[in-house]
């Protein structure tokens, strides 16, 4: 537990700590406690690692199940599951820069990016993701994919942005929403099999004129190319 509290309290009051500032930090919960700074390091990198983040996802968990919505609109009930995915930045002392790498620049030369996925219909996290600081939220959009089923709906913002992962859930039968790329294109598979362009804000906008209420087999989820 002094572990716990040193990596939320204490780095909360100190947030640019160094490993042997965090080693000073430990024996003021636990005076009988006695670990360098490289010793810190070890647990962060390994076995701490594990504890931190099972401690995060009960602790989120049991926040969130709270606040679901329980008048979900009807569209979402449409779905088995409706996952949102998103991400954070945490950043770190810059002596763990080896291990977990930074933006760099003017924010630190340390930090870990959290990639979370929480079905907003259970309120339950899927899955908690830790990469390094530095990593683009485009590269973790594949292994998302795979976590989505079929009939599942994943949402997402423009970072996570990427056509080949898009194909992927259409063909298992998932769905997603997404703002939209402006430089990606969209087509219309034909009943000849023959690729269609697809002009979304026509068709947003004579979907709109209809006041059609089933958007989901009207425009919104339809089967497309993206390229």
């Amino acid at each position: 537990m002094e572990f716990l509290g040193l990596m939320t309290q204490g780095l909360y009051a100190h947030p640019n700590a160094s490993l042997n500032q965090m080693s000073g930090m430990l024996k003021d919960i636990n005076p009988k406690l006695q670990i360098s700074g490289p010793g810190i390091h070890q647990r962060i990198v390994g076995t701490g690692r594990d504890f931190l983040k099972r401690m995060l996802s009960g602790a989120m968990e049991s926040s969130v199940s709270h606040s679901v919505d329980e008048g979900m609109s009807e569209i979402l009930k449409a779905f088995t599951k409706v996952n949102l995915l998103d991400s954070t930045q945490v950043s770190l002392p810059e002596e763990l820069s080896g291990r977990w790498s930074g933006s760099g620049g003017s924010a630190s030369k340390a930090g870990m990016k959290l990639h979370l996925m929480l079905d907003y219909k259970s309120g339950k996290y899927e899955k908690i993701t830790i990469k390094d600081g530095k990593s683009a939220d485009q590269s973790y959009i594949k292994e998302a994919v795979k976590l989505v089923g079929k009939g599942e709906l994943i949402i997402y913002d423009l970072g996570y942005f990427d056509t080949n992962s898009m194909m992927d859930l259409a063909e298992k039968g998932a769905y997603f929403l997404s703002r939209f790329n402006h430089r990606a294109n969209l087509y219309k598979k034909m009943e000849d099999g023959t690729f269609e362009k697809f002009d979304l804000e026509k068709e947003l906008k004579k979907a709109s004129k209809k006041n059609r209420p089933d958007v989901k087999s009207h425009y919104g989820f339809v089967r497309m190319a993206v390229s």
